[in-house]
């Protein structure tokens, strides 16, 4: 059995590696089947239950001219 103190996702993989089903482990851990289902599919798949870094579209304004913006339109309300 899986220790407290892990990560949920872990805990799943391993009570499904010991043999349960899907809604005892939803039951066990207080969590939706769907979750369960989703989390040991996505560990099949990939064979992590770590999420992946997301890429972000790069920004096209500089930290100095968002802010500048931002007075801009914060100062002249009327």
């Amino acid at each position: 059995m899986a220790k407290n103190s892990e990560d949920p996702k872990k805990r799943i993989v391993v009570l499904n590696k010991d043999g349960l089903g899907y809604k005892k482990i939803a039951k066990t851990l207080k969590l939706s089947c769907s979750k369960v289902a989703k989390t040991i599919q996505w560990f099949k798949r990939i064979g992590s239950t770590q999420n992946r870094p997301r890429h972000t579209r790069p920004k096209k304004l500089s930290a100095r001219a968002q802010h500048h913006i931002q007075r801009l339109s914060l100062g002249n309300r009327r």
